[in-house]
């Protein structure tokens, strides 16, 4: 999921939550970005499991700089989420 804006969000979060049925063939999940995780899980509810997007924009030099930054964030624990979706961009 990659919206610009809230309305964006919302838009592609109600029209992914009313496609997905109790015969859907398998789990759905949103991987959303942090400014609007709380809305797409008040939209979806337990239909859909919602888990934190995070893009990182970054130059490591060294394994252990990776090691460090690639850690789930602490937001994952206040929103109740279980799933993070990390993506480094060099």
């Amino acid at each position: 999921m990659n919206p610009a804006t809230k309305g964006e969000a919302i838009s592609l979060a109600e029209d992914i939550a009313r496609s997905v049925t109790d015969t859907s063939p398998g789990e759905v999940g949103l991987f959303v970005p942090f400014p609007f995780i709380e809305t797409v899980q008040n939209i979806c509810g337990d239909k859909i499991t919602i888990g934190a997007e995070v893009c990182l924009f970054t130059y490591l030099k060294s394994k252990e700089q990776m090691s460090s930054i690639l850690r789930p964030p602490v937001m994952t624990h206040d929103r109740n989420l279980t799933n993070v979706f990390l993506s480094l961009c060099r």
